[in-house]
């Protein structure tokens, strides 16, 4: 939907409307985004609301217009799983859905209270519509392995994609772009640490923040950029009460081209995700030329591989110390430093949204022929 706002879900549709013509010029590309019915949240007008017009949009308008497509299409490509309650309705056709994580079924393992026997409902269906699939892509092999082993698809029935790399995102500066996160973030006057996410909660920002904390002992110059929107009201109560207002500055989510700039210009990108499906910033960083420092876990070390530091989940000092240990780095060993650089710039040149739509062009074909 329109109204979901997610950059990476935003990316895919990008990229593959505009590489898969370029891949397979026999390929016709035609996206489905619907706008947002307010039901509950007109009426309630509260986040409980918002959040359930969501869910009937996804299990209701969706599957309706999809089911009402005239001329029906060859192939329907479901590009986030938590919509792929569409499938249900759409009896024999070749269906694809992209799995980027395993978030959205998790309440099927436990439900405690109301609202998560609600969800878990809901997950329910969306994971019919994800095991009746003709076929099922995923970003990483983590992912692929742990679908597999639940049951839910069969092997031959999936395929490993990695996501691509948008073309903003170079070491090579743009003036204009440049500019703006100059404008938005005015001089840099000591070591920038930039995190690039959503506040949920797997993503950590309780690690992002204390270990910050720490790094401020050590390195008064330092600052913290996080990119996604505000915090929670917990989360700013947590900045406040360690007294970082001033030395954090905090950005909506960017266009691709500002964002690319952000990266470039900042120091290191941390990512302390306790659970990630792929972790774009990772490679969107590498290939900006800046430095990563990512969670020791099995996606982020298959996507990162020894290009990329890990420090272990929610251990703030360990953060802590590994962050003081790469900007240390950075100021006093600049050989060593420039390795780095260049080995996580060679390394961010796999992930191509070409070659990611070249994989799926021969996969749609291959389902057309039966």
């Amino acid at each position: 939907m329109l109204a979901e706002g997610w950059p990476s879900m935003d990316l895919f549709l990008e990229m593959l409307t505009r590489e898969l013509p370029k891949a397979d010029s026999s390929i016709d590309v035609d996206s489905i985004r619907l706008p947002l019915k307010k039901r509950l949240g007109r009426v309630s007008g509260n986040a409980i609301g918002s959040a359930t017009d969501r869910l009937l949009a996804r299990h209701l308008d969706y599957p309706r217009a999809v089911r009402r497509r005239t001329p029906p299409a060859d192939v329907y490509h479901v590009l986030d799983h938590t919509y792929a309650a569409s499938i249900n309705s759409l009896g024999d056709s070749n269906t694809v859905v992209t799995c980027h994580d395993l978030d959205a079924f998790e309440v099927l393992y436990s439900q405690t209270t109301f609202a998560e026997h609600v969800l878990a409902y809901f997950a329910r269906i969306t994971l019919r519509g994800l095991k009746s699939a003709t076929h099922v892509v995923c970003d990483s092999a983590t992912i692929q392995r742990e679908i597999v082993s639940r049951g839910w698809v069969e092997s031959a029935s999936t395929s490993l994609m990695p996501a691509g790399i948008h073309p903003a995102c170079t070491v090579v500066p743009s003036d204009a772009a440049d500019r703006t996160a100059e404008s938005l973030l005015g001089p840099a006057t000591g070591p920038e640490i930039l995190h690039v996410s959503s506040t949920i909660p797997r993503k950590r920002i309780d690690t992002v923040v204390r270990s910050f904390a720490s790094v401020l002992g050590d390195r008064p110059d330092a600052r913290l950029i996080r990119v996604g929107g505000p915090f929670t009201e917990s989360q700013a109560r947590m900045v406040s009460e360690l007294g970082l207002e001033k030395s954090i500055t905090v950005l909506p989510f960017l266009d691709r081209a500002t964002l690319a700039a952000v990266y470039r210009r900042a120091t290191l990108v941390i990512l302390p995700s306790e659970r990630e499906g792929f972790g774009l910033p990772v490679i969107e960083a590498m290939a900006c030329g800046t430095a990563a420092l990512v969670s020791d876990i099995e996606v982020l070390r298959e996507v990162g591989e020894s290009a990329v530091s890990y420090a272990p989940v929610g251990d703030d000092d360990a953060w802590a110390t590994a962050v003081l240990g790469m900007l240390d780095e950075h100021d006093n060993q600049p050989q060593r430093w420039s390795k780095r650089i260049a080995v996580g710039i060679t390394h961010a040149r796999q992930y191509s949204w070409s070659e990611h739509a070249r994989q799926l062009s021969q996969l749609y074909h291959s389902l057309a022929a039966h």
